[in-house]
C-alpha cells in the first residue's frame, strides 16, 4: 500500500503494529529493506514489552533495542516511551508529516513494560498508560471524576448487554454448513445435509 501510494503521488502512508518478536522474521526484515530502498510512505511501530511470548528481548536480539535496525535499512528510526500517549502520538504524526513530505519510512519503538504479578498498585499505577492519560487530562482540566464514572457505567453496560446477546442460543440451520459455500451442492453433502435435517412426528396408526 505504501509503495502504491508513492507511485501514485497519493498523500497516503501505510502503518503497521508488530510486536518486538516479530523483528526475527523475515517478513521484517524485507519489509524494511524494500520501504527503505522504495522510499515508501511507511510507519512501521514495534511494540517493545521485552517479551515474544516467553522468550525474552535479548533472546531476540543481540542489538541494543530495535529501533537501531531502522539504521541498517536506511529509514528514520524513533524510540519512544510506549506508556506515554501523547509521546506516541507527537511521534507517530511527526513521522507522517515526514511521509507526506516525501522522506520515506520510519521505524517506530514504543518500549513498554508489562505489569508484574507482584507488583503493587501503586506502583503500577505510576507507569499505567490509561492512568497516566487520566492524570494528564485531568491536569488539563479535560477530565473529572463524574465524567470517568459515568463513562465507567456506559462501557459497563455496553459490555453486559454484548455478553447477553452472545450467551442467548441460536441455532443456525443445519444447511448453512454447505448451502453458502457452493453454487450447487455436492451430492455427499446434500446427502449428509438431508440426514441431519429433524424430521417431522411419524403419523399416528
Amino acid at each position: 500500500m505504501a509503495w502504491s501510494a508513492r507511485a501514485r503521488r497519493e498523500d497516503v502512508a501505510a502503518l503497521v503494529f508488530f510486536g518486538e518478536g516479530a523483528t526475527s522474521s523475515s517478513d521484517f526484515h524485507a519489509g524494511l529493506n524494500f520501504a527503505g530502498v522504495t522510499r515508501s510512505p511507511l510507519l512501521a511501530v514495534c511494540r517493545n514489552n521485552g517479551w515474544a511470548t516467553s522468550t525474552s528481548a535479548d533472546r531476540q536480539t543481540a542489538s541494543d533495542g530495535f529501533a537501531v535496525k531502522a539504521v541498517a535499512y536506511g529509514v528514520r528510526a524513533v524510540r519512544v516511551d510506549g506508556a506515554d500517549v501523547v509521546a506516541v502520538f507527537s511521534v507517530v504524526r511527526e513521522a507522517r508529516d515526514r511521509a507526506s513530505a516525501g522522506e520515506g519510512c520510519t521505524l517506530i519503538e514504543a518500549v513498554t513494560t508489562p505489569r508484574a504479578e507482584s507488583e503493587s498498585d501503586a506502583s503500577w499505577s505510576a507507569r499505567d498508560p490509561i492512568m497516566r492519560m487520566r492524570r494528564h487530562l485531568e491536569h488539563r482540566g479535560l477530565w473529572t471524576e463524574e465524567r470517568d464514572a459515568q463513562l465507567r457505567a456506559e462501557v459497563s453496560a455496553d459490555v453486559e448487554r454484548a455478553i447477553a446477546e452472545a450467551e442467548r442460543p441460536s441455532a443456525a440451520p443445519i444447511a448453512d454448513f454447505a448451502e453458502d459455500v457452493y453454487e450447487r451442492m455436492p451430492w455427499h453433502l446434500r446427502e449428509q445435509s438431508q440426514a441431519m435435517t429433524p424430521r417431522g412426528p411419524a403419523a399416528g396408526g
